[in-house]
């Protein structure tokens, strides 16, 4: 488990576009968390990584990909400090709600691509995980 995490870390923040690894819990051998996220326009998106060993020779990885208006808290003097951050939109016309809409589906499935890519380029990088 400990190589996958140290492979999906690594896919995740290389290549495009750079995810910052805002946590990672490895504090079970059959398993790891990672919490990622990058930053787009006026907000973030972020994925939740969970993998764990199921039985013998059997790894079972599940994600979730959660994306944001707002950016995150601004943490301030090792997030003793923290600064809201929000990003109010005000418009009432549907057409352009519709528009959000259709952008934010857009930006979740662009989201889902790029983190099953990460994930199956850490995989490849496993030899026994080929297999």
């Amino acid at each position: 488990m400990a190589a996958l995490a140290a492979a999906m870390t690594n896919a995740l923040t290389s290549g495009r576009p750079p995810f910052k690894v805002v946590e990672i819990d490895l504090t079970r051998e059959d398993m790891f968390v990672i919490k990622a996220r990058h930053g787009i326009s006026i907000g973030y998106r972020e994925c939740l990584i969970v993998a764990g060993q199921v039985a013998e020779n059997e790894t079972r990885i599940l994600f979730k990909v959660i994306e944001s208006e707002n950016p995150p808290k601004a943490n301030l003097l090792g997030g003793l400090l923290q600064l809201p951050t929000k990003v109010t939109l005000a418009n009432n016309d549907p057409k352009v709600a519709r528009e959000r809409l259709e952008k934010l589906e857009q930006r979740i499935k662009e989201g889902i691509a790029i983190i099953r890519e990460k994930i199956h380029g850490a995989i490849e990088q496993i030899p026994a995980m080929k297999e």
